[in-house]
């Protein structure tokens, strides 16, 4: 009974060790709770999407099929995940994702658009090749490989089909085709440096549409023809269709674009449009960017639901029932796995603050999907432990999320973009936090907290002002903010892409400090001699804080790989030297005054003095009291993949722009 004893309280040990795993350096959080849950998703990539599912020998659910081809080159490919169990309240738990060896052999040469499923009892797959042709490839279970095994003959293929496969009842199968014309996106003569759109405010390029195709699927040895389900013009930027089983023994074709709309088809009526209705009866849309979906089965069997993916997070959406004008889906549930990392929507940007009031520190970030997200601390700060799902925080009573629209920089198919930068702050100095970001439209906001320390409020945004114009510079920065004395300070790169000081005057208003000037003189901007084009610029998160307790505050940015800090011939992490894989996060020091700041050179940080890639899109980082803080603040970064990685502050080292540049010319 003594041994018995003493093994369930080594096991209650290990269960709570398990629930709150040690930060370590350079590694991403962890989701929190006994079983670490957290969203399925791929490490290293910032896109995501669903191929198919298939049921392999030996198992009665369905093993879903996944990939990615935008990451970095090692996270990219085709992945199998296994259904385990659905959680209290919906949420579809599957194995951690398995790489598949494929017979394209590496990921570059990784086929644009597949689809996998069931046939004969084996499973199969469909890639999109050259011209009108599709490759046929079968996965051995055994090996964990996809193999070519031919190809498969199709007419009214075009270079941009996307292909999803649902089997059905007979033992055939259709897939589906979405398709988009050859519309020419970047206007006629744009050369990288002027806008997408003319005086009028009209997008210059044209407008990309397209519509579905599907065929049969019997054998691999007779050709297909693609069969029109919808004009050619239907849908703008429709990237998938598939077709999915309803009652009644109908069935349609759930249509997404690119952008998140969501449409239906009844074959019946392929000219009326008809939507998506959610489990409220309002129209629904995709809550993702570039995403792509698949039917999926319930739990009889029938592929009447579906699974979306993208530049986010896997959704399941249930299938209710048919709607007069429509289909109707219940809310999404997404994804999950067990040991998995927190995931804060693509290019992630942290502030560890306490945002509660419950003297524990909380993680508030932004993200390319537009959402400003509060995770609760509820372990210690020593070891923290954050719930997987962030809580989107409101303001004004409704959800705090940006969408640009159909006026946006990069051009209109970025209109669900919202590339938030928040920094935490008590702007007005009344001991609440407040919000300070810019985002996709370049502009600079605040919202007021009118609430308490336990229950933040944020009254709605309003912009900062200079002068009676709205604050402007370039897009995507977080602005680095202070308390300097009496004022605060307003930190961000201005039109020139240069560092520029402002002053709050009031909550909406700020005076001109001018521009911060580097050792010497020189002005210090951002932007890399290599990438000349608008887009490309900007995009700095910016923190002020003092690094080395000098009572100076020193300058943490975060940039993209293209960017060069502080000049475009000689800077980091991309100025006259070659692309550099390294963390791209700088630290400037400040050898003048927090009133009058004057900056050194920026060092990069390594990660015990080797260079740590974790993306080539802007890093966010942000000093942090987590974990171990004996030798001072820690960091937290940030990254494409939607990634926190922590870095403890023992472990970082920095190289200076000459020692780069030493060490590139090394043989």
């Amino acid at each position: 009974m003594r041994n018995l004893l003493v093994w369930v309280v080594a096991l209650l040990l290990t269960v709570e060790a398990t629930a709150q795993t040690p930060l370590t350096s350079g590694k991403p959080l962890f989701g929190g709770g006994e079983k670490q849950l957290a969203p399925l998703t791929l490490a290293g990539v910032y896109n995501q999407y669903p191929v198919g599912y298939a049921y392999l020998k030996g198992r009665t659910t369905p093993s879903l099929f996944i990939a990615s081809k935008a990451g970095m080159g090692p996270s990219r490919g085709l992945f199998i995940c296994h259904y385990r169990y659905t959680t209290d309240d919906g949420h579809p738990v599957f194995t951690a994702p398995k790489k598949v060896k494929c017979c394209w052999g590496t990921p570059k040469n990784m086929p644009d658009h597949g689809c996998i499923f069931n046939l004969g009892g084996e499973v199969y797959s469909l890639w999109r090749e050259t011209g009108s042709k599709l490759f046929v490839a079968r996965y051995n279970e055994q090996t964990n490989t996809l193999e070519r095994v031919g190809v498969l003959e199709s007419e009214g293929l075009s270079r941009k089909s996307q292909v999803a496969a649902t089997p059905l009842a007979d033992g055939t199968v259709e897939v589906a085709m979405a398709y988009m014309d050859k519309s020419q996106y970047r206007p006629e003569g744009y050369d990288h440096i002027s806008s997408y759109y003319d005086g009028a405010g009209i997008y210059r390029g044209e407008l990309p549409y397209g519509g579905v195709k599907r065929f049969i699927l019997q054998s691999f040895d007779t050709p297909v023809k693609g069969v029109r389900v919808t004009p050619d013009d239907h849908m703008l930027a429709l990237s998938a269709a598939a077709r999915v089983n309803l009652s009644g023994n109908r069935f349609g074709y759930l249509l997404l674009n690119r952008l998140g709309a969501l449409m239906f088809i009844d074959p019946r009526y392929p000219q009326e449009p008809r939507y998506v209705w959610d489990f409220a009866g309002e129209p629904m849309a995709y809550d993702r960017t570039g995403g792509k979906l698949i039917a999926y089965p319930d739990p009889t069997g029938n592929p009447t639901s579906f699974i979306a993916g993208g530049e986010g997070v896997f959704d399941y959406y249930a299938y209710l029932g048919p709607h007069k004008q429509g289909v109707q889906y219940d809310e999404p549930r997404t994804l999950l796995m067990e040991r998995g990392h927190i995931y804060s929507g693509t290019l992630g940007v942290p502030n560890v603050v306490d945002w509660d009031g419950d003297e524990k520190l909380d993680i508030v970030s932004g993200n390319s999907e537009g959402e400003f997200l509060f995770w609760k601390n509820r372990g210690t700060n020593e070891q923290p432990d954050f719930h997987w799902k962030g809580e989107r925080i409101q303001a004004g009573g409704r959800e705090l999320v940006v969408r640009p629209g159909y006026y946006d920089i990069q051009g209109p198919m970025e209109a669900s973009w919202g590339y938030t930068a928040p920094t935490v702050f008590d702007w007005n100095s009344d001991g609440l936090l407040d919000l300070v970001w810019s985002d996709a439209t370049a502009s600079f906001y605040v919202a007021i907290n009118r609430g308490t320390k336990q229950e933040p409020q944020l009254a709605l945004p309003e912009k900062i002002h200079l002068d009676g114009l709205p604050l402007w510079g370039t897009w995507r920065v977080k602005p680095a903010v202070a308390k300097v004395g009496d004022r605060v300070a307003l930190m961000l790169f201005d039109e020139d892409d240069a560092l520029h000081l402002y002053w709050r005057v009031s909550n909406t208003r700020v005076s001109d400090g001018g521009c911060v000037r580097l050792v010497g003189g020189s002005k210090i901007t951002s932007y890399s001699a290599r990438t000349p084009r608008y887009g490309a610029r900007g995009r700095a998160k910016l923190t002020l804080f003092d690094w080395d307790g000098d009572g100076k505050l020193d300058l943490l940015i975060g940039t993209p790989r293209s960017s060069s800090i502080p000049t475009p011939e000689r800077g980091l992490p991309n100025g006259a030297l070659k692309p550099i894989d390294g963390l791209q996060v700088l630290l400037m020091k400040n050898v003048g005054t927090n009133e009058a700041p004057v900056f050194e050179e920026p060092v990069q940080f390594r990660l015990n003095g080797k260079d740590h890639y974790i993306g080539q899109h802007a890093n966010g980082p942000t000093p942090c009291m987590l974990g171990d803080t004996s030798a001072g603040a820690n960091l937290l970064v940030g990254c494409e993949s939607g990634r926190f990685y922590f870095y403890n502050r023992k472990d970082l080292t920095t190289i200076s722009i000459d020692e780069r540049i030493k060490e590139q010319q090394k043989p």
